[in-house]
């Protein structure tokens, strides 16, 4: 069985994209199969990869034609050990297709049934849902279908508070559990940074949330500074510091799942 992951964050530009295929990559090296799904319009998973596909046979067309029996048409191999389930600019819509015709789909949480299929449970060892910062219909799903979700939060001003709330909404609504927060776009050796991080930890610990030791620091160029040469760094080189860091955050990843008994090898 796969142990299915949700990668999310309310917030936009934290490097939560480049997180999910770092994740992906790293665990492809180690050899475990992963599929990624794509569940943000913006489509920026495929950017992470040097052949950009075509933007055919995408998740909103999986999902709006209830195409399930025919997954392998709408999974495409980017890398070594890594599938793909692409999304468009299309999904912008997806929600009000959805509530707008409730005769053809009557259980909007189930949009996403196709993941507990044995073409997807029995080949991958992991699936990684890469969420976007609204509660859209694809995120709800993702949340629904997964198992853990890992959390990214910025360490600035009010971040905690909205982190705290984010939790709560998730957690009330599903029995997922929290894999653990992830600090991003970190500046160290400022006042800020101590202050907030403190802060983290504390609140995290009174609700038995897992804060990671890795941290990713924030990088001098967006939006493109995970990537190296048009292909994602964990992917593309082992000498960049970021590359590293992901190494590292993915190792965590695997002694929690282990200790939880979700992972045996």
């Amino acid at each position: 069985m796969a142990v299915n992951i949700s990668i999310h964050s309310n917030k936009g530009g934290v490097y939560k994209t480049s997180t999910v295929v770092s994740i992906s990559v790293n665990l492809a090296k180690i050899g475990y199969k992963v599929l990624i799904v794509d569940c943000d319009a913006q489509n920026n998973v495929v950017l992470n990869f040097k052949d950009v596909l075509n933007n055919e046979n995408t998740l909103f067309d999986l999902v709006i034609n209830k195409d399930s029996k025919n997954l392998d048409k709408y999974i495409k191999t980017v890398s070594n050990n890594i599938d793909l389930i692409e999304n468009s600019f299309d999904s912008l819509n997806v929600d009000y297709n959805i509530y707008t015709n409730p005769e053809k789909y009557p259980e909007p949480l189930g949009l996403f049934e196709f993941i507990d299929s044995k073409d997807i449970q029995e080949y991958y060892d992991f699936v990684l849902f890469d969420l976007s910062s609204a509660y859209t219909l694809y995120n709800l799903n993702a949340l629904a279908y997964s198992d853990y979700v890992l959390m990214l939060t910025e360490l600035e001003p009010f971040s905690i508070a909205g982190l705290i709330e984010n939790i709560k909404i998730i957690t009330n609504n599903s029995s997922i559990k929290i894999l653990g927060i992830l600090e991003t776009k970190v500046v160290k050796n400022t006042k800020t940074y101590k202050n907030i991080h403190e802060q983290l930890i504390n609140n995290m610990k009174m609700l038995d949330i897992h804060v990671f030791d890795t941290q990713i620091e924030r990088l001098a160029e967006q939006p493109n500074s995970l990537l190296f040469e048009g292909e994602n760094i964990s992917l593309a080189t082992e000498n960049k510091k970021t590359s590293w860091t992901y190494k590292n955050l993915t190792n965590e990843i695997l002694t929690i799942l282990k200790k939880e008994g979700d992972l045996i090898a």
